[in-house]
């Protein structure tokens, strides 16, 4: 991937409530075992609160200009508060023992994390295991929060159901090139690694929605 200078934290690459970024080889097919991904260490211990509140740290190019310093100095001002959220909230303090593991292992072959997997953004293994789970801990606090008001309305009332309706775009652009002609094979992946996220989300991360 080209370098581009920009002041960026590594939630560009995993929104915690949207969408989630392998360039590695995988030595099993089983999900969540150690040997399922090469691409991260997933035998390490579930993340820390801090190790995914620092997943948002501003990350620039090296080059220090005010506006980089601004952010910089609005994380570290609102990082204890997001620690403690994070660290208060019923998923993160109810992911099995050796959950990230197992969503690290389902996932992190998935092309979404090249930049992290094949070394753009250097990272320590904790850093790295951390960056790639904090989006499945996002699926997991997006249904949990949205659960109510879809149950209100009558759009869903389960994973089955936020899933569809999360990945709506995924599909569409997929129907949408199949209908035009065009070489689905982008589209097609995207759906499938969107859909293999959200469901190793809900087995791994949160299995009491499922």
């Amino acid at each position: 991937m080209t370098h581009i200078r920009r002041i960026r934290s590594l939630a560009v690459l995993v929104p915690l409530t949207a969408v989630l970024l392998g360039g590695c080889s995988a030595a099993s097919s089983e999900p969540g075992s150690a040997e399922a991904a090469e691409c991260v260490d997933a035998t390490l211990p579930n993340a820390t609160a801090e190790e995914l509140v620092d997943v948002l740290r501003p990350r620039g190019d090296g080059t220090t200009d005010s506006v980089e310093q601004n952010l910089v100095d609005q994380f570290a001002a609102s990082r204890p508060a997001q620690v403690e959220r994070v660290g208060q909230s019923t998923v993160f303090r109810n992911v099995p023992e050796g959950g990230d593991a197992g969503y690290a292992g389902a996932v992190c072959e998935d092309s979404r994390w090249d930049d992290i997997t094949a070394g753009a953004i250097t990272l320590s293994p904790r850093a790295e295991r951390a960056a790639i789970v904090s989006a499945g801990h996002g699926y997991c606090e997006a249904y949990e929060q949205m659960l109510p008001a879809a149950v209100s309305t009558g759009s869903w009332d389960d994973w089955a159901g936020y899933t569809v309706a999360l990945i709506g775009a995924r599909q569409s652009a997929l129907d949408a090139a199949k209908a035009a002609g065009r070489d689905s094979s982008a589209e097609q992946q995207a759906l499938e690694e969107e859909t293999r996220a959200y469901e190793a989300a809900r087995q791994h991360i949160c299995p009491q929605f499922g």
